[in-house]
């Protein structure tokens, strides 16, 4: 009986974890087809403009986010007319800086009856200006099913283990407490029964030591053979007795069992999910304790700071965390706080972290602090999430939208906002600034003689040369074409008219040298001398066109201040 009970409730134990599994299963598949569509929306939209303006270096760093992901089974990035611009992994006969794949093939017979599963998307890439919208590349993207088959064989080789050794432990807990506590004595006492019933000679059965309930029956059943005849009916009770106190007793020991081996896998289970979610993290995950010492530590923190998760036990978090700005005051404050009073605010900070190996990390450090009923702390989670990317993708995109691609000056742009900053009503209005406006003579001949590289390379030798006769206060920018403009604060007119000829000779004294002829310029230069808030910026920077305008008309290669220079 025992045994029909343990393999069924094997059975059911095991189709409950297999509809759990399967349940897993559709769920692990759902979020990698989200995860799927976000990453092919969200690199679409970040390689747009990259990929309108051909920058393959920012399209290359761009994908580096993807090639950190372990989903990521590969992509190929292609541009309009479908010449692959960046590729990472296999795709079907491609191989890209992932290294050496295993090809598609391979790859289907590995997978055996799950090989249907394809994570697989092709995102047109978009480029909106001022024309419309344009359909520039696409972006093919495959995620690995890899993660969620792993994840189920694990699962379910767990759970076939586990119930094989429930059922075997089972099993020979209840033969061996039986046969210990019951089996023998009780075969005993049967014995004597069918030999009393058989008319054979009454033998007393042992009791020994023992003063349990089966004890008392056998030397009840000893006294009760002086007098057999008249007490039959009495060993008959004792006889229902005794089987009622050991079902009750069986029963008891069996759901003891049961409750267990539940709270056994229970535990086996969190403690599982506890690891596996852990490990999976690719944020560190420091906890410590009301001192500050860590306690526990995920395979990421080793990644991280670059220590090994040993020396990491036992060591106080303000050691590892080696720092280089100064919000790291604020986070070594936060700690220690929470160290002297238990308690310290969820907080996040971003910080400038150095390695083991000297290697500076942007991060973000949050601060989560445990609390029990009484809303004491315990003890406190630190998580640091690696930002250094982000951090350095921002700053390019930063720089690139206030800078003139070709000759790395500030674009017009950048140029009116320094422009509208001197001009506010909060500058100080006993400071003389000049604005310049800047055209080059004869540019154009070079551009249709000797090609538009030519013309480049001429801007960025003016673009240098010109940049080095200028104070470091000064803002020169290229507006586009061959137009400049130039900002002079704290400057008197005098002072920039000497710096203006300065410039115009060095343009007039440069020369660029292309298939056997000698190209020869001249600069036309606008001047405008002002004060702040005397007129808007727009105002400003046609006065200083005009003036630039009438250097032109004049002649050329000469500096012309404007009419309106007493404004």
């Amino acid at each position: 009986m025992a045994r029909r009970v343990i393999i069924v409730s094997a059975l059911l134990l095991f189709l409950s974890i297999s509809s759990f599994e399967c349940l897993r299963f559709l769920n692990e598949k759902q979020v990698m087809e989200d995860k799927l569509r976000e990453l092919s929306q969200t690199y679409s939209l970040l390689l747009s403009a990259p990929l309108h303006a051909g920058d393959e270096d920012t399209i290359r760093l761009i994908t580096a986010g993807l090639m950190v992901d372990t989903d990521v089974e590969t992509f190929v990035v292609r541009d309009q007319r479908r010449r692959v611009v960046d590729v990472y992994g296999s795709g079907g006969a491609l191989s890209g800086r992932g290294g050496q794949v295993l090809s598609a093939q391979s790859k289907q017979a590995a997978l055996g009856p799950f090989s249907r599963l394809n994570f697989h998307k092709v995102e047109s890439i978009q480029y909106a200006d001022t024309s419309g919208t344009l359909l520039i590349g696409e972006l093919e993207l495959r995620l690995s099913p890899q993660r969620i088959y792993t994840l189920l064989i694990t699962d379910l080789s767990m759970a076939v283990i586990l119930l094989g050794l429930i059922a075997v432990v089972v099993l020979l807990s209840t033969r061996s407490a039986y046969q210990v506590f019951i089996g023998t004595r009780l075969h005993l006492l049967l014995v004597d029964i069918r030999r009393v019933e058989n008319a054979g000679g009454h033998q007393p059965v042992v009791v020994g030591d023992s003063s349990d309930e089966l004890a008392l029956v056998i030397e009840a059943y000893n006294d009760a053979h002086k007098g057999r005849l008249a007490s039959q009916q009495k060993i008959r009770e004792y006889q229902h007795n005794l089987e009622q106190q050991i079902s009750d007793r069986t029963l008891d020991l069996k759901q003891e069992l049961d409750e267990h081996a539940i709270t056994s896998r229970h535990l086996f289970f969190e403690k599982q999910r506890v690891d596996v979610t852990l490990n999976s993290i690719k944020d560190a995950v420091f906890n410590i304790d009301g001192e500050g010492r860590v306690i526990l530590a995920n395979p990421a923190c080793e990644q991280l700071l670059g220590i090994e998760l040993l020396e990491c036990l036992g060591r106080n978090i303000l050691d590892l965390l080696s720092h280089e700005n100064t919000d790291s005051l604020s986070l070594v404050e936060d700690i220690q706080q929470f160290i002297a009073t238990g308690h310290a605010p969820h907080k996040t900070h971003e910080v400038c972290l150095r390695s083991q190996t000297q290697t500076l990390i942007n991060a973000e450090v949050t601060l989560v602090p445990f609390a029990h009923d009484e809303q004491d702390a315990k003890g406190m989670a630190v998580f640091i999430r690696d930002v250094t990317l982000q951090y350095q993708i921002t700053e390019k995109l930063t720089y690139e939208a206030s800078h003139d691609a070709l000759t790395g000056l500030v674009n017009r742009r950048e140029f009116e906002r320094r422009l509208a900053t001197l001009n506010s009503s909060l500058a100080d209005g006993d400071e003389q600034q000049v604005l310049c406006f800047l055209d080059l003579d004869f540019f154009k001949i070079v551009n249709d003689s000797a090609g538009h590289q030519a013309g480049d390379q001429v801007l960025k030798d003016i673009a240098e040369g010109l940049s080095q006769l200028l104070r470091t206060s000064d803002t020169l920018a290229r507006f586009g074409g061959d137009e400049f403009g130039l900002l002079l604060g704290s400057c008197d007119l005098d002072n920039a008219l000497e710096i203006c000829e300065t410039l115009r000779i060095f343009v007039a004294n440069y020369r660029f040298a292309r298939n056997g002829v000698d190209f020869t310029f001249g600069v036309s230069m606008g001047v405008l001398h002002f004060a702040p808030a005397c007129f808007t910026t727009t105002e400003l920077l046609r006065r200083a066109d005009e003036a630039c305008y009438e250097a032109k008309a004049g002649g050329r290669n000469r500096v012309c201040v404007s009419a309106d220079d007493n404004i």
